[in-house]
């Protein structure tokens, strides 16, 4: 698939940092952000974020929320680095984390929050955070959806690079009946596995996306069950969000709405794309301008330094002054005090210069 357009769009999920606070001397950046996400057949996602710490200074704690499409739609929470899983026991020493939830802090509304605890000092940390989101995907009679935020607004320092990977399931070959009413109600026990349905690999065409975001990034899709979202240089205080839309029978057993959407879907894109490709356009304008005067004020720097060099062989040449003659240039003279009387011992010897 070729590149989409990258979108504002509407938000779900934010996810925010909160570091010791840094004094001068203190700061840290994201290097990279892998995000592997799952589309289950429930309609859940679950994520598995491998973050990227660039510290400079000490640290000793990091927080990661996660804001709630519903409460109590946050489950399976885990920290690890490598293979070591930080212990949820709330005790604040390296080595540990809590989960708080929810809770009211910073924009949006309520969150899901981790924080663990470690000791970094001038150093590169890699962080992974894995969690399963329900009710995740909306599903209606003719599509289903989803619409998730993947890097949220609440970080306050850049992302060098971000990928994210979407991983959809097979459609299902004999869907089951659906669960009655809404998905969270549809939800009673996440612990119980879900019965085995026979699917077939999804076909190119069914699955369609876009992102939403940074105007730099792209989305392609090199199977028809696998979408990747890439973006460079994510700033402080951006996000990065994903559409999807691909055939309701891939998520089986999660609650439907009898109304149709994907029409709605095509057309919001659509609109988007537009306000993409004409902020884009205009970026171009800006660009090509500045490069146009950062072209003209190199052109004048180099004029008036020749101008300047010119201007001193010049002086030097046509503005010197004549120094004394050597010795060598000396010719002494003898004369006579008196014209009349020729020159003896007893004239006047002089060395005219």
């Amino acid at each position: 698939m070729r590149p989409r357009s990258w979108k504002l769009g509407p938000f779900l999920v934010v996810a925010a940092i909160a570091l010791s606070a840094c004094t001068p001397g203190k700061s840290y950046r994201f290097p990279s952000v892998r995000i592997d996400a799952t589309v289950n057949p429930d309609g859940s996602l679950t994520l598995v974020e491998q973050r990227t710490y660039d510290f400079r200074g000490h640290f000793h704690f990091a927080t990661f929320t996660v804001e709630h499409k519903q409460f109590d739609d946050v489950v399976d929470v885990h920290v690890r680095e490598g293979t070591t899983d930080y212990a949820p026991d709330g005790v604040q020493t390296a080595g540990h984390a809590s989960y708080d939830d929810p809770v009211l802090e910073g924009p949006g509304g309520f969150k899901f929050k981790a924080t663990w605890w470690f000791d970094a000092a001038n150093q590169n940390r890699t962080f992974t955070i894995s969690y399963r989101v329900l009710c995740a995907v909306d599903v209606y009679s003719d599509t289903a959806h989803l619409l998730w935020k993947f890097i949220g607004e609440g970080w306050s320092v850049p992302t060098d690079s971000a990928l994210i990977t979407v991983h959809l399931p097979g459609a299902s070959v004999a869907p089951p009946q659906r669960p009655a009413g809404s998905c969270f109600a549809a939800v009673d026990d996440t612990s119980k596995p879900l019965p085995p349905v026979t699917t077939r690999a999804l076909v190119a065409g069914e699955v369609r996306a876009w992102g939403h975001g940074p105007l730099q990034g792209t989305v392609h899709i090199p199977d028809p069950q696998t979408v990747v979202l890439d973006v460079q240089d994510v700033v402080p205080g951006a996000f990065v969000e994903g559409s999807l839309v691909f055939p309701a029978s891939t998520v089986p057993f999660a609650s439907a709405s009898s109304q149709p959407h994907l029409a709605s879907v095509l057309a919001e894109e659509s609109a988007l794309a537009d306000q993409a490709n004409a902020a884009r356009e205009h970026q171009r304008v800006v660009d090509s301008r500045r490069s146009l005067f950062r072209r003209l004020l190199t052109l004048w720097a180099i004029g008036l330094v020749i101008f300047a060099v010119v201007v001193i062989v010049i002086a030097r040449r046509y503005d010197r002054v004549p120094g004394l003659p050597s010795e060598l240039d000396a010719r002494p003279s003898r004369t006579c005090i008196r014209q009349s009387s020729p020159c003896d011992g007893h004239g006047c010897i002089a060395t005219l210069v």
